[in-house]
């Protein structure tokens, strides 16, 4: 709700302009005023009913349980002042010892009363919408935030979340070799595998998703993951060599659709050599110490 810029600096009455109504909180009993400042205040809020979008006029009485005479006389002076203008006037927050009063003198057959400002408010203003919403607008502003983050992490462009991804997993790669090769403690590999099996189970499942979609880079990370550093974690010495290879193979080749990331190296795991080029070197010389024998034969 907003305050009248033009009254501010009233000391009798408090007003507030909600929709096309005014809200006019007397501050105390007339006695406790000047009678020239109520005049010129009074003055004020009657210029304000003249004004084409002001048609309503609450009274909120919630300051003071007991209003004199001369104070009933200003709000009887104020309501007719909106009537007159075609609005209605309206009465809230009034205190028991009030509305007697005003039944005796017949007020409640005129003026409408309502317990709260609020009931009072939504019975006779027309309000817009900014101004509805604007008491819920910390709520608002933190439900847009929420509302935000959620869509981010939804439809977070998947060039940035493929480099994620491609980061963590050399990031772990990295980890588990230096954990293999200086901790002895047996827990402590057991807890990280943990760890790292649980934090990347659904960021698999979200690669096997964008892999499904055409994502290449998608599809090498997911190949990286279940067929490298996965089984990896799992067999511990057991081959071994083969889930390292199978690990670099896929991330050299997502790296080729990822912008500004280095693919790992056999170095990463503490090699020079590559297992599989070994076993086919080997390969290679067996079969080639056994042609001389047949070609002997």
């Amino acid at each position: 709700m907003s305050t009248v810029s033009g009254v501010l600096n009233h000391s009798v009455f408090q007003v507030e302009r909600y929709g096309d109504a005014l809200v006019v909180a007397p501050q105390g009993d007339a006695i406790g005023f000047s009678p020239n400042r109520i005049q010129v205040e009074l003055r004020a809020i009657e210029k304000m009913l003249d004004q084409r979008d002001v048609r309503h006029l609450i009274i909120d009485l919630h300051r003071t349980n007991y209003f004199g005479s001369d104070m009933i006389g200003h709000i009887s002076r104020l309501g007719i002042k909106a009537r007159q203008t075609g609005g209605r006037m309206a009465l809230c927050d009034v205190s028991a010892d009030m509305q007697d009063i005003f039944n005796v003198m017949h007020f409640n057959q005129i003026w409408e009363t309502f317990a709260t400002r609020r009931q009072a408010l939504r019975a006779i203003a027309s309000v817009p919408i900014s101004q509805r919403l604007r008491p819920l607008r910390k709520y608002l502003i933190g439900a847009i935030a929420v509302a935000a983050i959620v869509v981010a992490a939804i439809y977070y462009p998947w060039p940035t979340r493929n480099k994620r991804c491609f980061n963590l997993l050399v990031t772990y790669s990295a980890q588990w070799q230096k954990i293999q090769k200086g901790d002895k403690d047996s827990t402590n590999r057991t807890l990280f595998r943990k760890r790292v099996q649980r934090k990347l189970k659904p960021m698999m499942a979200d690669l096997a998703i964008e892999s499904a979609k055409g994502n290449e880079a998608a599809t090498y990370l997911h190949a990286a993951g279940t067929q490298g550093l996965l089984p990896l974690l799992a067999s511990g010495s057991l081959d071994r060599h083969e889930h390292e290879e199978a690990f670099i193979d896929n991330m050299s080749e997502a790296a080729k659709y990822i912008a500004g990331v280095t693919p790992p190296t056999l170095e990463t795991f503490g090699r020079r050599t590559s297992f599989r080029r070994t076993a086919r070197q080997n390969d290679e010389n067996r079969s080639a110490q056994r042609l001389p024998d047949k070609e002997t034969r």
